[in-house]
Protein backbone atom coordinates (compact mmCIF):
# COMPACT_ATOMS: atom_id res chain seq x y z
CA UNK A 1 0.00 0.00 0.00
CA UNK A 2 1.34 3.41 -1.02
CA UNK A 3 1.46 5.49 2.17
CA UNK A 4 2.70 8.66 0.49
CA UNK A 5 0.00 9.33 -2.13
CA UNK A 6 -2.68 11.80 -1.12
CA UNK A 7 -6.05 12.68 -2.63
CA UNK A 8 -6.31 16.19 -4.06
CA UNK A 9 -8.73 18.82 -2.84
CA UNK A 10 -11.35 18.04 -5.49
CA UNK A 11 -11.39 14.34 -4.60
CA UNK A 12 -11.64 15.12 -0.88
CA UNK A 13 -14.67 17.35 -1.57
CA UNK A 14 -16.36 14.62 -3.60
CA UNK A 15 -15.74 12.05 -0.88
CA UNK A 16 -16.97 14.43 1.80
CA UNK A 17 -20.15 14.96 -0.19
CA UNK A 18 -20.80 11.20 -0.26
CA UNK A 19 -20.86 11.16 3.54
CA UNK A 20 -22.97 14.32 3.71
CA UNK A 21 -25.52 12.79 1.33
CA UNK A 22 -25.73 9.66 3.48
CA UNK A 23 -27.72 11.55 6.09
CA UNK A 24 -28.27 8.53 8.32
CA UNK A 25 -24.52 7.93 8.55
CA UNK A 26 -23.70 11.56 9.43
CA UNK A 27 -26.49 11.74 12.00
CA UNK A 28 -25.35 8.51 13.64
CA UNK A 29 -21.71 9.63 13.85
CA UNK A 30 -22.74 12.87 15.54
CA UNK A 31 -24.55 10.92 18.25
CA UNK A 32 -21.53 8.78 19.14
CA UNK A 33 -19.96 9.54 22.56
CA UNK A 34 -16.44 9.34 21.11
CA UNK A 35 -14.41 11.54 18.79
CA UNK A 36 -15.03 9.99 15.39
CA UNK A 37 -13.69 10.60 11.90
CA UNK A 38 -14.14 9.06 8.49
CA UNK A 39 -10.97 8.40 6.48
CA UNK A 40 -10.60 7.60 2.81
CA UNK A 41 -8.22 5.03 1.36
CA UNK A 42 -5.38 7.58 1.58
CA UNK A 43 -6.03 7.92 5.34
CA UNK A 44 -7.25 11.50 4.89
CA UNK A 45 -10.14 12.95 6.84
CA UNK A 46 -13.31 13.46 4.84
CA UNK A 47 -15.71 13.75 7.76
CA UNK A 48 -15.61 14.28 11.54
CA UNK A 49 -18.36 14.37 14.12
CA UNK A 50 -19.08 17.44 16.24
CA UNK A 51 -17.28 16.01 19.27
CA UNK A 52 -14.00 15.65 17.37
CA UNK A 53 -14.27 19.06 15.71
CA UNK A 54 -14.81 20.69 19.11
CA UNK A 55 -12.01 18.69 20.76
CA UNK A 56 -9.43 19.94 18.26
CA UNK A 57 -10.58 23.54 18.61
CA UNK A 58 -12.07 23.96 15.14
CA UNK A 59 -15.28 25.79 14.30
CA UNK A 60 -16.26 23.48 11.45
CA UNK A 61 -15.24 20.52 9.34
CA UNK A 62 -13.57 22.85 6.82
CA UNK A 63 -10.52 23.32 9.03
CA UNK A 64 -9.60 19.64 9.06
CA UNK A 65 -10.67 18.22 5.69
CA UNK A 66 -7.87 16.34 3.91
CA UNK A 67 -5.61 16.06 6.93
CA UNK A 68 -4.36 12.79 8.28
CA UNK A 69 -4.92 11.99 11.97
CA UNK A 70 -1.36 12.74 13.14
CA UNK A 71 -1.42 16.08 11.34
CA UNK A 72 -4.72 16.99 12.97
CA UNK A 73 -3.46 16.23 16.49
CA UNK A 74 0.03 17.74 15.98
CA UNK A 75 1.93 14.49 16.42
CA UNK A 76 5.65 15.30 16.63
CA UNK A 77 6.37 12.87 13.76
CA UNK A 78 3.70 14.17 11.35
CA UNK A 79 6.22 16.56 9.79
CA UNK A 80 9.20 14.20 9.76
CA UNK A 81 8.75 13.73 5.99
CA UNK A 82 7.18 15.77 3.21
CA UNK A 83 4.42 13.16 2.85
CA UNK A 84 3.05 13.67 6.34
CA UNK A 85 1.44 11.39 8.92
CA UNK A 86 2.21 7.68 8.58
CA UNK A 87 5.32 7.98 6.41
CA UNK A 88 8.21 8.48 8.84
CA UNK A 89 10.36 5.76 10.38
CA UNK A 90 8.72 6.31 13.77
CA UNK A 91 5.28 5.78 12.18
CA UNK A 92 6.24 2.16 11.50
CA UNK A 93 5.53 1.44 15.17
CA UNK A 94 2.50 3.73 15.59
CA UNK A 95 -0.54 1.85 16.87
CA UNK A 96 -2.92 4.22 15.07
CA UNK A 97 -1.24 3.73 11.69
CA UNK A 98 -1.09 -0.04 12.18
CA UNK A 99 -4.79 -0.23 13.13
CA UNK A 100 -5.93 1.87 10.17
CA UNK A 101 -3.78 -0.04 7.66
CA UNK A 102 -4.96 -3.39 9.03
CA UNK A 103 -8.60 -2.35 8.62
CA UNK A 104 -8.00 -1.09 5.07
CA UNK A 105 -6.22 -4.31 4.10
CA UNK A 106 -8.56 -6.80 5.76
CA UNK A 107 -11.77 -4.77 5.27
CA UNK A 108 -12.69 -5.86 8.78
CA UNK A 109 -13.16 -3.92 11.99
CA UNK A 110 -9.81 -3.58 13.77
CA UNK A 111 -8.89 -2.17 17.17
CA UNK A 112 -5.61 -1.24 18.83
CA UNK A 113 -3.94 1.09 21.31
CA UNK A 114 -1.77 4.01 20.36
CA UNK A 115 0.77 6.20 22.17
CA UNK A 116 1.02 9.70 20.73
CA UNK A 117 3.46 12.45 21.59
CA UNK A 118 1.94 15.78 20.59
CA UNK A 119 3.29 19.31 20.50
CA UNK A 120 0.66 21.71 21.82
CA UNK A 121 1.52 25.39 22.32
CA UNK A 122 5.20 24.54 22.40
CA UNK A 123 4.83 21.84 25.06
CA UNK A 124 5.10 18.07 24.69
CA UNK A 125 1.92 16.24 25.63
CA UNK A 126 1.53 12.44 25.66
CA UNK A 127 -1.75 10.75 24.97
CA UNK A 128 -2.88 7.14 25.03
CA UNK A 129 -5.75 6.32 22.67
CA UNK A 130 -7.80 3.24 21.91
CA UNK A 131 -8.46 3.21 18.16
CA UNK A 132 -11.27 1.34 16.42
CA UNK A 133 -11.43 1.35 12.61
CA UNK A 134 -14.48 -0.09 10.85
CA UNK A 135 -14.93 -0.32 7.04
CA UNK A 136 -17.75 1.61 5.40
CA UNK A 137 -18.64 1.26 1.71
CA UNK A 138 -20.46 4.02 -0.13
CA UNK A 139 -20.86 4.23 -3.93
CA UNK A 140 -18.35 1.39 -4.33
CA UNK A 141 -15.70 3.31 -2.39
CA UNK A 142 -14.04 2.08 0.79
CA UNK A 143 -13.90 4.39 3.80
CA UNK A 144 -13.04 3.83 7.44
CA UNK A 145 -15.04 5.01 10.43
CA UNK A 146 -12.40 5.62 13.11
CA UNK A 147 -13.32 6.20 16.75
CA UNK A 148 -10.85 7.51 19.34
CA UNK A 149 -11.19 6.84 23.06
CA UNK A 150 -8.78 8.66 25.38
CA UNK A 151 -7.42 6.10 27.83
CA UNK A 152 -4.50 8.24 29.04
CA UNK A 153 -5.64 8.47 32.66
CA UNK A 154 -6.25 4.73 32.94
CA UNK A 155 -2.96 3.77 31.30
CA UNK A 156 -0.86 6.33 33.14
CA UNK A 157 -2.27 5.40 36.55
CA UNK A 158 -1.44 1.73 35.92
CA UNK A 159 2.01 2.61 34.63
CA UNK A 160 3.01 4.91 37.46
CA UNK A 161 1.72 2.53 40.10
CA UNK A 162 3.69 -0.38 38.66
CA UNK A 163 6.90 1.59 38.22
CA UNK A 164 6.61 3.23 41.61
CA UNK A 165 5.91 -0.07 43.40
CA UNK A 166 8.68 -1.85 41.47
CA UNK A 167 11.36 0.73 42.24
CA UNK A 168 10.22 1.35 45.79
CA UNK A 169 10.12 -2.38 46.53
CA UNK A 170 13.70 -2.79 45.27
CA UNK A 171 14.94 0.10 47.41
CA UNK A 172 13.02 -1.04 50.48
CA UNK A 173 14.48 -4.55 50.07
CA UNK A 174 17.99 -3.09 50.15
CA UNK A 175 17.05 -1.17 53.30
CA UNK A 176 15.82 -4.33 55.01
CA UNK A 177 19.01 -6.19 54.10
CA UNK A 178 21.14 -3.48 55.70
CA UNK A 179 19.04 -3.50 58.85
CA UNK A 180 19.41 -7.28 59.07
CA UNK A 181 23.20 -7.01 58.70
CA UNK A 182 23.41 -4.50 61.53
CA UNK A 183 21.22 -6.67 63.77
CA UNK A 184 23.41 -9.72 63.09
CA UNK A 185 26.61 -7.82 64.02
CA UNK A 186 25.66 -5.54 66.90
CA UNK A 187 29.18 -5.23 68.29
CA UNK A 188 30.90 -4.20 65.07
CA UNK A 189 31.68 -0.68 63.99
CA UNK A 190 28.37 0.36 62.46
CA UNK A 191 29.36 3.79 61.17
CA UNK A 192 29.63 2.60 57.58
CA UNK A 193 26.36 0.67 57.85
CA UNK A 194 24.62 3.70 59.29
CA UNK A 195 25.83 5.76 56.32
CA UNK A 196 24.48 3.11 53.96
CA UNK A 197 21.15 3.14 55.79
CA UNK A 198 21.00 6.89 55.44
CA UNK A 199 21.60 6.71 51.69
CA UNK A 200 19.03 3.99 51.08
CA UNK A 201 16.47 5.76 53.27
CA UNK A 202 17.05 8.91 51.24
CA UNK A 203 16.53 6.88 48.07
CA UNK A 204 13.14 5.71 49.35
CA UNK A 205 12.09 9.31 49.96
CA UNK A 206 13.33 10.33 46.51
CA UNK A 207 11.30 7.56 44.84
CA UNK A 208 8.17 8.85 46.57
CA UNK A 209 8.91 12.45 45.61
CA UNK A 210 9.70 11.40 42.04
CA UNK A 211 6.27 9.80 41.80
CA UNK A 212 4.62 12.98 43.06
CA UNK A 213 6.64 15.18 40.71
CA UNK A 214 5.74 13.08 37.67
CA UNK A 215 2.05 13.42 38.47
CA UNK A 216 2.47 17.19 38.84
CA UNK A 217 4.52 17.42 35.63
CA UNK A 218 1.85 15.55 33.69
CA UNK A 219 -0.81 17.89 35.06
CA UNK A 220 1.25 20.99 34.32
CA UNK A 221 1.43 22.01 37.98
CA UNK A 222 5.06 21.23 38.81
CA UNK A 223 6.83 24.20 40.38
CA UNK A 224 10.45 25.02 39.63
CA UNK A 225 13.07 26.11 42.16
CA UNK A 226 16.00 27.42 40.09
CA UNK A 227 19.28 27.83 41.98
CA UNK A 228 22.93 28.39 40.99
CA UNK A 229 24.58 25.06 40.15
CA UNK A 230 27.99 23.72 39.13
CA UNK A 231 27.71 21.28 36.24
CA UNK A 232 30.70 19.06 36.96
CA UNK A 233 29.81 18.84 40.65
CA UNK A 234 26.34 17.66 39.60
CA UNK A 235 27.88 14.92 37.46
CA UNK A 236 30.12 13.81 40.32
CA UNK A 237 27.08 13.54 42.59
CA UNK A 238 25.18 11.52 39.97
CA UNK A 239 28.16 9.21 39.40
CA UNK A 240 28.65 8.61 43.13
CA UNK A 241 24.97 7.83 43.65
CA UNK A 242 24.89 5.51 40.62
CA UNK A 243 28.01 3.63 41.76
CA UNK A 244 26.39 3.01 45.13
CA UNK A 245 23.38 1.25 43.59
CA UNK A 246 25.23 -0.57 40.80
CA UNK A 247 25.60 -4.36 41.10
CA UNK A 248 29.24 -4.96 42.20
CA UNK A 249 29.35 -8.35 40.46
CA UNK A 250 28.95 -6.70 37.04
CA UNK A 251 31.98 -4.43 37.56
CA UNK A 252 30.53 -1.44 35.72
CA UNK A 253 32.20 1.93 36.23
CA UNK A 254 30.98 5.52 36.02
CA UNK A 255 33.59 7.84 34.54
CA UNK A 256 33.43 11.62 34.29
CA UNK A 257 35.18 12.91 31.20
CA UNK A 258 38.45 14.53 32.26
CA UNK A 259 37.80 17.45 29.92
CA UNK A 260 34.52 18.37 31.58
CA UNK A 261 34.92 21.89 33.00
CA UNK A 262 33.19 23.30 36.07
CA UNK A 263 30.47 25.29 34.31
CA UNK A 264 27.97 27.44 36.14
CA UNK A 265 24.28 27.37 35.32
CA UNK A 266 20.95 28.19 36.93
CA UNK A 267 18.42 25.37 37.01
CA UNK A 268 16.20 23.30 39.29
CA UNK A 269 18.68 21.12 41.16
CA UNK A 270 16.27 18.30 42.04
CA UNK A 271 14.82 17.96 38.55
CA UNK A 272 18.19 18.16 36.80
CA UNK A 273 19.64 15.57 39.17
CA UNK A 274 16.66 13.28 38.52
CA UNK A 275 17.08 13.66 34.75
CA UNK A 276 20.77 12.76 34.86
CA UNK A 277 20.18 9.89 37.29
CA UNK A 278 17.55 8.44 34.96
CA UNK A 279 19.97 8.59 32.06
CA UNK A 280 22.77 7.05 34.12
CA UNK A 281 20.45 4.28 35.32
CA UNK A 282 19.30 3.50 31.78
CA UNK A 283 22.90 3.47 30.54
CA UNK A 284 23.85 1.06 33.32
CA UNK A 285 20.97 -1.29 32.50
CA UNK A 286 21.97 -1.28 28.81
CA UNK A 287 25.65 -1.97 29.51
CA UNK A 288 27.34 -5.34 29.59
CA UNK A 289 29.50 -6.55 32.50
CA UNK A 290 32.67 -4.51 32.91
CA UNK A 291 31.56 -1.73 30.56
CA UNK A 292 31.92 1.92 31.52
CA UNK A 293 29.27 4.63 31.57
CA UNK A 294 30.77 7.97 30.60
CA UNK A 295 29.37 11.27 31.84
CA UNK A 296 30.47 14.61 30.42
CA UNK A 297 29.55 18.28 30.22
CA UNK A 298 30.68 21.09 27.96
CA UNK A 299 29.60 24.51 26.80
CA UNK A 300 27.87 24.89 23.45
CA UNK A 301 27.21 28.47 22.29
CA UNK A 302 25.00 29.91 25.03
CA UNK A 303 24.11 26.49 26.45
CA UNK A 304 25.40 23.77 28.76
CA UNK A 305 25.44 20.29 27.20
CA UNK A 306 25.37 17.22 29.46
CA UNK A 307 25.91 13.78 27.96
CA UNK A 308 25.65 10.19 29.21
CA UNK A 309 27.23 7.48 27.06
CA UNK A 310 27.30 3.70 27.06
CA UNK A 311 28.79 1.26 24.55
CA UNK A 312 25.57 -0.54 23.57
CA UNK A 313 23.64 0.36 20.42
CA UNK A 314 19.87 0.71 20.61
CA UNK A 315 17.88 -1.41 18.14
CA UNK A 316 15.99 0.57 15.51
CA UNK A 317 12.61 -0.27 17.10
CA UNK A 318 13.79 1.17 20.42
CA UNK A 319 15.21 4.32 18.82
CA UNK A 320 11.88 5.05 17.13
CA UNK A 321 9.95 4.92 20.41
CA UNK A 322 12.45 5.74 23.14
CA UNK A 323 10.89 9.04 24.27
CA UNK A 324 7.31 7.77 24.23
CA UNK A 325 5.44 7.42 27.46
CA UNK A 326 4.98 3.78 28.50
CA UNK A 327 7.47 2.39 25.97
CA UNK A 328 10.07 0.21 27.64
CA UNK A 329 12.51 -2.56 26.85
CA UNK A 330 12.19 -3.75 30.46
CA UNK A 331 8.70 -5.18 30.41
CA UNK A 332 5.06 -4.19 30.37
CA UNK A 333 4.20 -0.77 31.79
CA UNK A 334 7.77 -0.04 32.88
CA UNK A 335 8.51 2.78 30.45
CA UNK A 336 8.88 6.22 32.00
CA UNK A 337 12.61 6.93 32.39
CA UNK A 338 13.44 8.49 29.01
CA UNK A 339 9.92 9.90 28.68
CA UNK A 340 10.33 11.71 32.00
CA UNK A 341 13.71 13.04 30.82
CA UNK A 342 12.17 14.65 27.74
CA UNK A 343 9.13 15.88 29.66
CA UNK A 344 11.15 17.52 32.46
CA UNK A 345 13.89 18.92 30.21
CA UNK A 346 11.70 20.36 27.47
CA UNK A 347 8.55 21.35 29.36
CA UNK A 348 10.16 22.60 32.58
CA UNK A 349 13.91 23.14 32.39
CA UNK A 350 13.77 25.05 29.10
CA UNK A 351 16.14 22.72 27.27
CA UNK A 352 16.25 19.93 24.71
CA UNK A 353 16.82 16.19 25.08
CA UNK A 354 18.04 13.98 22.25
CA UNK A 355 20.18 10.92 21.59
CA UNK A 356 22.55 9.34 19.08
CA UNK A 357 23.03 5.60 18.66
CA UNK A 358 25.19 3.67 16.22
CA UNK A 359 27.18 0.41 16.12
CA UNK A 360 30.46 2.34 16.05
CA UNK A 361 29.68 5.01 18.62
CA UNK A 362 27.35 3.30 21.07
CA UNK A 363 24.52 5.34 22.59
CA UNK A 364 24.73 8.88 23.94
CA UNK A 365 21.91 10.90 25.44
CA UNK A 366 22.29 14.67 25.44
CA UNK A 367 20.60 17.27 27.65
CA UNK A 368 21.05 20.83 26.44
CA UNK A 369 20.14 23.54 28.96
CA UNK A 370 20.34 27.32 28.81
CA UNK A 371 23.69 28.50 30.15
CA UNK A 372 23.52 31.32 32.67
CA UNK A 373 26.20 32.71 34.96
CA UNK A 374 25.98 31.03 38.36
Amino acid sequence: MDLKTRANGKSIRQEQQLIANATNVAALLDKLPYSTMVLDEHRQIIYANRRLIENVGQASLEGILGQRPGELFNCIHAKDTQWGCGTSQACTFCGAVQTVLAALTSRQETAGDCRLTLEIQGKLVSQDLRITAAPLELANQLFLVVTLADISAEKHKQRLERIFLHDLTNTASALMMLITLIKDKPTSDDQESIELLNRVSQAVLEEIQSYRDMLAAEQGTLSLKPVPLKARAMLEEVAAYSRFFANPSRSNTFIINSGSPEIGLVSDRILLRRVLLNLAKNALEASGPGEAINLAVRTEADAVLFSVHNAAVMPYEVQAQVFQRSYSTKGKSRGIGTYSVKLLVENYLGGKARFESSPDGGTTFFVRLPGQPA
